[in-house]
């Protein structure tokens, strides 16, 4: 067998003691049900390994999972245990009890803690990621989730059961992937693999005033139709995410009937010029489609304005006669996806890059490093920090969906009523935006 030091790929060097994670300790069987590779191997394969490659892999991943197992429990817990394990043992031998201790084992020749996922976990774990040469524990860990569904989908949900009193139910389940021993490796793994948080870059408010100065230069000189509506698409795409601080997926969500019909009224409202955003959609946490008005204003502090582009994309919609749906869709009304987005705005990132190289640094990879789910809403929260608004402001600004869940929207207002609702409160809605 060889040695877990020896082993190719499963040997991570993060922990600043190179001796963790790479053997046990004595008494570690004492903390975890424990089984040598070989018998695990005998329960996954029901035979003896004939030392092909796949045994050697199968075998190496299972002790790589067994001493993830392991170091789940910091070495001051383990020898606390084995040292009061054997005072145990000493007492009972002294007045008389033969075994104090429960028996470890055999266990039965199956996989009932889930080594089987386990091993599949770790070798999935060595494949190449995004941003390192191998997958981080966040990705890996979904496996989890996709085996346990499996599992309760299968004729294994028979073993299931429920404890019920009134509204609340708790089911008690034999999956393997939630007994102790797998609890205890992927508590184990985590800590080996640790995590390496790789954010979004932020698009910044000088990158966003440069990139929308482009748009509107071309805009002005193409003399295609399709290309001009497209140029005002991103546009509003760009506005929309940057001065509501929206993610990419969500700013798709605006509907173009709203939108129309709210336009008019916002740019005539009084001391607070706005624009309203209608969402329309499944959103993350609620059920069944739902709608909400997000409020920016007409023009910000430092002269981004979203009006003359919305006004734009609405013109060109009745050119060619669309009422409704998605203001971002397709001839055939197919709602577009963010990689229809994608290349176009990051390479106008990327021209910034190349004519401003003060505002994005020339070592930095605009195609990997910047996303359009999340960039602009970080580049949005920053250059609110920035200016001055209150966390309280932000955080009320990004957690729309949540207030409004929570009592802020009755349930079934129509869109009319729920926009003379937005108008009461209106100086409060565009606080965030009016500050970039």
């Amino acid at each position: 067998m060889v040695r877990p030091q020896e082993e190719e790929g499963f040997d991570l060097t993060l922990e600043s003691d190179k001796g963790r994670h790479m053997s046990a300790r004595n008494g570690d069987h004492l903390m975890i049900p424990f089984q040598c590779e070989l018998c695990h191997y005998r329960n996954l394969k029901k035979m003896d390994p004939v030392g092909d490659k796949e045994d050697v892999t199968l075998l190496r991943a299972i002790r790589r999972a067994n001493l993830d197992a392991f170091w789940s429990r910091e070495p001051g817990t383990v020898s606390s245990t084995k040292r009061d394990s054997l005072k145990l043992s000493k007492i009972g031998l002294d007045v008389g009890l033969p075994s104090v201790l429960p028996v470890m084992g055999p266990f039965p020749v199956e996989d009932s803690l889930g080594m089987g996922l386990a091993v599949c976990m770790l070798v999935r774990s060595l494949d190449k990621g995004r941003h390192q040469c191998t997958l981080q524990f966040e990705s890996v860990r979904k496996m989890r989730s996709a085996f346990s569904n499996c599992w309760h989908a299968s004729r294994f949900t028979l073993t299931t059961s429920v404890m019920a009193r009134d509204t609340r139910k708790t089911y008690v389940t034999s999956c393997p992937s939630y007994s102790l021993w797998f609890e205890r490796f992927i508590f184990g793994m985590h800590k080996r693999m640790g995590d390496v948080v790789h954010q979004d870059k932020a698009v910044t408010l000088d990158v966003v005033h440069k990139v929308i100065e482009g748009l509107e230069v071309d805009y002005l000189e193409e003399r295609n139709d399709g290309a001009k509506e497209k140029i005002a698409d991103v546009a509003v795409f760009v506005l929309a995410s940057f001065l509501a601080a929206l993610r990419g997926e969500e700013t798709l969500k605006i509907v173009l009937g709203e939108t129309k019909e709210f336009y008019k009224e916002g740019q005539s409202h009084g001391n607070h010029k706005h624009v309203i955003l209608p969402l329309r959609g499944r959103f993350k946490g609620e059920s069944g489609e739902s709608y909400h008005l997000v409020v920016v204003t007409a023009k910000s502090n430092s002269g981004l304005q979203i009006g003359p582009w919305i006004k734009r994309a609405l013109e060109w919609r009745e050119r060619r006669r669309i009422e409704r749906g998605f203001l971002f869709a397709d001839e055939s009304g197919r709602r577009a996806t963010l990689k229809d987005f994608d290349g176009e705005i990051l390479e106008r990132i990327a021209r910034v890059q190349s004519s401003f190289p003060e505002l994005i640094l020339s070592s930095i990879n605009v195609h990997e490093e910047y996303v359009l789910s999340r960039s602009f809403r970080r580049g949005s929260n920053s250059e609110a920090l920035n200016r001055g608004v209150s966390e309280a402001t932000i955080d009320r600004n990004n957690r729309w969906r949540k207030v409004e869940r929570a009592g802020a929207r009755k349930a079934k207002l129509q869109m009319r009523d729920h926009y003379t609702e937005v108008l009461v409160s209106l100086k409060r809605y565009l606080e965030y935006s009016q500050a970039l």
